[in-house]
């Protein structure tokens, strides 16, 4: 008896930690004629019966999906092969517009394919394409619930369509992802977004939520060839002019390299030296209308690669923290059921003439996350930055766990030194139940009085002394028919006290968001706040944002927000447009004007940016990004010429960027000119 009750006992706790999956599974058969990748499928290059994509995630979860796709999944000792044919309904107009890498979401028709290599059901790859063949790689984490758009892959796409159809196929080189060698079980999925009827539909499912990663279909048969290169240099050249008003052109050169060593399929080790950032384009200027920090996203190459593990509510490593590097290393991958990421970098000290402008500093981050149960993990996060000054670390531990089908459970602990521990901690523990169509979560944060300083020598958070209780709810309509194609509702509530119970903010936010299949939306916001710094304040602001097919790329908004901020009454004016005017040409522009006014002193600031587009072919375009803040006149203009020869490593850019800063007189403004070429050597 008491065996039998065990044995029920282990049934039901794999059954509430595992998320309900299907049964199906797939045997990938070996070539060795590699497919023509041209985008029109050669049945014959495939072998075996293609496989459908039946299942419906959005509008009806679950249902059939109402196309036909079909999918089909190869490969040989060095590249996996995976193609789609998408049937189109004949009055259905094929929405292809993205044609900038990375930029591509569901506003387009397209296809991706979902692998987990390690079938761990947690992490895995993305590679998503348009009709146009426009990437998008994205790394994922937490089942698919934590997603990294800024991690690439060299990996080749190419597209065709017709009357009623599309298709598209994919070539991924084994050495662009971490995968096992042991010959074991990969977890694959494909899925395709179609837009006539703003239908999602995956090969294994239905899916909860987009790239579910434990939903994958069980692969068997993929062993690699152990001969793929061990050591990558992509070595670069650089010569750049700067000059500054009422001075000459001042011209240098410099080089540096990348290294890139496998340790194994699943590891890799990497160095740099004297990297350049020269072609990363500048922040896009925002108007904060809080009193906290804002958060701007890493764009730097070298600090990319891993940085998604470090994504967690508290954040420890905000790479942001560290300037301008001249060597770093890192390590990052995963061993058995850990997934690791180790970082050090070296920042000089950089003088100008009006002083030091940046200090040596040592900055060193360590992450680990194992594996738990079916689709879980515990994760511990170690930093340390050290300056002249002294030293400052952190150390954190969290988990999340998924509970059943729909239930998530999520947490996290950090505490800094020096200094007392009783100041100098933070926690969260959060319960959440989500779906395509809804999310609840119900979420406790509590913050020590001196925690801020510490952390945020290396890490990001906006606050501190704080004990919070915040929850959301959302649910999402589809209809079948009628004018509206989905209703959208959210609520979002917060309140927080300090240590010692003071209320010191409570935050109530309503979003309804109403979408016609004429493509029409209509947004409304309301929220009420309380803030207490030197005294409290009563905030308020009433949103409006209508649009037009703002669930595509090509689109039109306008928003109206007034309301009150800080005792002081204020309007916010924004406006949005995204075109191709011209076939390769797309062109984007936002306005923000934000006016204050009544018995303070009437204040209106404008942020204007432009960016336009050309691509000759995916790999070969131009780039042209202007903006302009009038609050203290700052003029940034940003022009590049790229053409990535063995994308997305091996590449030529030339680059023009002019800055003005009114507000810093000692900085005059600038012309910068840049000439870069790197090329990706394996061995």
């Amino acid at each position: 008896m008491r065996n039998a009750l065990l044995t029920l006992t282990l049934m039901l706790f794999g059954l509430l930690f595992s998320p309900k999956s299907s049964a199906q599974s797939y045997s990938a058969e070996k070539i060795l004629v590699p497919p023509s990748i041209d985008g029109r499928i050669e049945i014959d290059e495939y072998p075996g019966q293609a496989l459908l994509l039946q299942s419906q995630m959005e509008p009806e979860r679950g249902a059939e999906a109402t196309v036909r796709t079909e999918f089909h999944l190869t490969y040989d000792d060095n590249f996996l092969y995976a193609a789609f044919h998408c049937r189109q309904d004949s009055t259905a107009a094929l929405v292809a517009n993205v044609r900038t890498r990375d930029a591509l979401e569901k506003s387009d028709d397209a296809v991706f394919l979902l692998l987990d290599p390690y079938h761990d059901r947690r992490s895995g790859y993305v590679f998503l394409l348009n009709a146009l063949g426009t990437q998008t790689d994205i790394r994922l984490r937490d089942d698919g619930r934590s997603t990294d758009i800024r991690w690439d892959a060299e990996w080749l796409c190419r597209t065709s369509s017709g009357n009623g159809w599309w298709s598209a196929e994919l070539r991924i080189p084994f050495e662009a992802i971490k995968h096992r060698d042991d010959g074991g079980s990969w977890g694959v999925n494909a899925g395709r977004v179609y837009r006539h009827n703003a239908e999602v539909s995956t090969l294994a499912g239905p899916l909860i939520y987009d790239y579910q990663v434990s939903r994958a279909l069980e692969v068997t048969g993929i062993t690699p060839s152990l001969r793929t290169p061990w050591l990558f240099v992509t070595p670069y050249a650089t010569v750049w002019g700067e000059r500054y008003r009422g001075r000459e052109w001042d011209t240098e050169y410099d080089a540096g390299a990348d290294f890139d060593v496998r340790l194994s399929s699943s590891l890799t080790a990497s160095a740099t030296i004297n990297p350049d950032f020269a072609t990363v384009e500048g922040d896009e200027e925002q108007i904060n209308l809080t009193r906290y920090e804002l958060f701007y996203p890493e764009k730097r190459p070298f600090f990319i690669d891993g940085n998604d593990l470090y994504d967690t509510r508290i954040r420890q490593f905000y790479s942001r923290r560290i300037g301008d590097i001249d060597a770093g290393a890192k390590v990052v991958g995963k061993m058995g059921p850990v997934s690791a990421s180790l970082l050090a970098v070296h920042t000089p000290e950089r003088s100008f003439e009006e002083g030091v402008a940046q200090e040596q500093t040592w900055s060193t981050a360590a992450r680990f996350s194992m594996d738990v149960l079916k689709s879980s993990a515990i994760g511990t996060t170690i930093t340390d930055r050290r300056t002249s000054d002294g030293a400052v670390q952190s150390f954190g531990v969290d988990y999340f766990l998924n509970l059943a089908d729909t239930w998530k459970l999520t947490g996290q602990a950090v505490g800094t030194a020096p200094g007392a521990l009783d100041e100098q901690y933070g926690f969260f523990m959060r319960f959440a139940n989500e779906s395509s169509v809804h999310h609840v979560h119900l979420r406790y944060t509590q913050l020590g009085r001196e925690f801020m300083e510490k952390l945020n020598q290396l890490g990001y958070i906006t606050d501190d002394d704080r004990r919070e209780l915040d929850s959301d709810l959302e649910y999402k309509w589809w209809f079948d028919s009628g004018v509206l194609q989905y209703i959208d509702a959210e609520v979002r509530n917060n309140v927080f006290w300090s240590l010692d119970g003071e209320l010191r903010g409570y935050h109530v936010k309503q979003d309804l968001r109403f979408y016609s299949r004429s493509g029409i939306s209509l947004d409304f916001l309301h929220t009420n706040e309380y803030r207490l710094f030197e005294r409290g304040f009563d905030n308020h602001s009433t949103r409006v944002v209508l649009g037009y097919n703002t669930d595509e790329w090509a689109s039109v908004a306008s928003a109206v927000e007034a309301g009150k901020n800080f005792d002081r009454d204020y309007t916010l004016y924004d406006a949005m447009l995204q075109v191709e005017p011209l076939e390769r040409l797309t062109f984007t522009y936002t306005l923000r004007k934000l006016d204050y006014h009544g018995e303070a002193e009437e204040f209106s600031t404008v942020i204007n940016r432009a960016a336009l587009n050309y691509h000759l072919t995916p790999d070969l375009w131009l780039r042209l990004v202007g903006q302009n803040h009038s609050a203290d006149d700052r003029i940034y203009v940003y022009s590049m010429l790229g053409w990535r020869v063995l994308p997305p490593f091996s590449a030529l850019y030339l680059v023009y960027s002019f800055e003005e800063d009114p507000v810093v007189p000692e900085l005059p403004a600038a012309h910068r000119l840049f000439l870069k070429a790197s090329y990706r050597l394996g061995w």
